[in-house]
Order: C-alpha cells, then structure tokens, then sequence
C-alpha cells in the first residue's frame, strides 16, 4: 500500500500514512451483514401502515430463524430499546460497574460488547488466522429488565459467536487491497497539509476518505449478501425477588442455546437453517418448561421489484404437570411486489402453526396487504 509523498516534513508523511492505517481499520471494523434470528423487518411510517404489514411479517417471525443479534435480550420480557455499544473487554468491565447501586441491580441496562477486538492482530494476521477472526467477531450482550409480575429483577448474558462469515470483508485480502487504494487515491486528491498539521486536522480527512468508501462498502453488501455463514449463541438469565442481589432471593430463570448457517444457492437465492433450544424455570403447573425447534427457509431476491421468503420449522414445547409436550408445524411464505403506480408494497403471505395444541389457529390462511416498506431484505 502507497502513500502520497509529501516533501514538506517527516511528520506530515508519517500522518498521512497513520491516516489510511486508522481509516481502512475503522472502516473494517464496521460489523457486516449478520445472520441473525429475524430475517424479516418492519419499519413502516405510520401506525396503520405497520399494522396492515405485521399480519403477513407474523407468518415468518413466529419461529426465529439463525441466532439473534443479542441473545440475552431474548430472555428479557421486554427487549430494550437502546442498547449501548461497547468495543472493548476494558469498556464492558468499566460499564459493569455501574450495573449495581451497592447490592441493588440496576433496572434498564442493555449492553453490546465485542472483548477480542485487540485479539484481532493486524490485518495479515487476521486473514492468516481463523481464531482470530472468530475472536474479532464475538459479541457479547447482557441486560437488565423488570419481571412481569413488577417486583422481581432478571439479569441476563449472552455470547453470539459467528464461526464462519465468507461476507467478512476485513478477511478478504483483494476487498482489503481495493479499500486501501481508494483511500491512498482520496487522499493524493487533497492539498498537502501544513507544517504544523496536528492530530484533528488529520482527524478530518480521515473522515472525507470514510465517505469516499460509502458506495465501495454498499457494492460489497450487495455481493455478499448471501455469503456462507455458520453461528452459534447461547444465553442465560437470573432472576432475583426485588433488586437486591443476594443468595437467598436470587435464582436461574432462563437459558437458550441457537444454531444457524446460510449458504448461497446463486447470486438471488440463499437457504438458511436454524436451531434453537430454551429452557425456563416454572413454578406452576400447566407452563412452558423448554422448547426446541428445527428448520429450513429459503430467501430470494430475482429481481428488485419482486421478492420471496419460505420458511418451515418443527416445533416441541414441554409443559410441568400432566400436559405433557405440544408437537407443531409451522409454515410461512411471503412474496412481495413493488407497484411503482402507487409507491409502495404490495405483500401476501400465506401459513400458520399446524396442529398446534391449544391455538385456534391450527389451519393455514391467506393474508395480504399494501404498505410503504417492504418487509423482506437481504
């Protein structure tokens, strides 16, 4: 990788060079497309809009596909609404502290960790090393949140570990080499700097040779859409009577464990399998102890305008007391066409939870709607 000579001082070369280093670092560091437990999202703009469009979404949410994106807010009863991202072991540590008010455990507290990031090397490291990629890209997630019944705390954490991500682009050594050259060609565009150039000044065009990667970063998201992926997750929460941390009033609550891969069928189609298990405790009879499910989904995106996903899953619930476990099916499938005359999406949806215990919705059915966003991306 070269960089623009500039005669006026050692400093400002060594700059320069420090300037493309930094910015293909935070470029790359930037997380990519990850399979996570929904493939399916619903953003609409108005109340009604998303209401008409959740009845085709609910076809392909209602068994999560891959591993979530934070698995241990999938043990809270409400899923927090702003999470605060932390980069390294050091800023997770620090951040903890603040979980507890003496032995009290702090209500609202969400957290995104990613502690291997220095464990990451340099860039000829990384590509040469697959534990150090897998080190790079392990998340960690923990939360806080109020039971249900409004006295009790639960606490929870978890680990998402991606053991195989061909869409990876800090270990793709030819889409490493062209990031770097549109940075070194940036930054020769711009006047040299001065000699008393300081830190901020280097600061700014760092970030003009970031924009400059925003449609290098688009393409490559677009190509990798489907790449191969494999990962695992797993869970576990605590529940303790109130906010006091102590032995007597604390106990396990929940646990889960999540498999899921992807794999490209062509440049439009990709097909995704999954696998996940909970287990809850319970202290009356009759409630859901564990469930685990198993299945497959296909997505595909021939054309812009027009989109499919299909989903089918095996799903088991086991119950305490004499209920024993529910066996079900579930099958979803949702196409969607963009009608350009009227600016928006048009979706169908067609599936539901075969012989399901309990549901009156045991029989599949037909829904559709228009709405402005569409549900289905890649």
């Amino acid at each position: 990788m070269r960089c623009r000579r500039y005669p006026h001082s050692h400093a400002a070369r060594t700059g320069a060079r420090q300037l493309v280093l930094i910015g293909l670092g935070v470029f790359l560091l930037v997380p990519k497309h990850r399979l996570t437990a929904q493939a399916v999202t619903t953003a609409s703009t108005t109340a009604n809009d998303s209401a008409t469009s959740t009845r085709i979404g609910e076809l392909i949410q209602s068994v999560s596909y891959g591993v979530p994106a934070s698995p241990a807010f999938e043990l809270l009863p409400n899923k927090p609404e702003e999470v605060a991202p932390l980069v390294s072991g050091h800023d997770f540590q620090t951040n903890a502290k603040t979980w507890l008010d003496g032995t009290a455990l702090r209500i609202g507290i969400a957290v995104d960790s990613r502690p291997f990031v220095k464990n990451g090397g340099s860039l000829s490291q990384y590509q040469r090393s697959t534990v150090r990629q897998i080190a790079f890209r392990t998340m960690l997630s923990a939360g806080t949140a109020r039971a249900t019944d409004g006295h009790a705390t639960i606490a929870a954490i978890g680990v998402r570990i991606p053991l195989v991500d061909d869409g990876d682009a800090r270990a793709d050594s030819e889409f490493v080499q062209l990031a770097a050259g549109t940075i070194n060609r940036v930054i020769a565009s711009l006047p040299q700097p001065p000699l008393n150039a300081d830190a901020s000044f280097f600061a700014a065009r760092m970030k003009i040779a970031d924009k400059a990667l925003d449609s290098l970063r688009d393409d490559y998201e677009r190509r990798k859409w489907n790449a191969r992926k494999l990962e695992l997750g797993a869970a576990g929460s605590v529940q303790a009577g109130g906010t006091q941390l102590t032995p007597d009033s604390t106990q396990l609550g929940r646990a889960g464990f999540w498999l899921g891969g992807a794999v490209p069928v062509s440049t439009w189609l990709q097909l995704t399998s999954s696998g996940a298990m909970t287990w809850a405790r319970t202290d009356s009879v009759g409630q859901e102890s564990s469930r685990a499910s198993g299945g497959l989904g296909l997505r595909a995106f021939p054309v812009a305008v027009f989109s499919v996903a299909v989903e089918v899953a095996r799903v088991q619930a086991r119950h305490t007391g004499d209920r024993g476990a529910d066996h079900w099916t579930h099958l979803g499938t949702v196409a969607e066409w963009y009608v350009a005359e009227l600016g928006g999406w048009l979706g169908a949806g067609y599936g539901g939870d075969l012989n399901r215990s309990g549901h009156l919705d045991r029989q599949l059915s037909l829904r559709y709607a228009f709405y402005k966003d569409r549900l289905l991306t890649q």
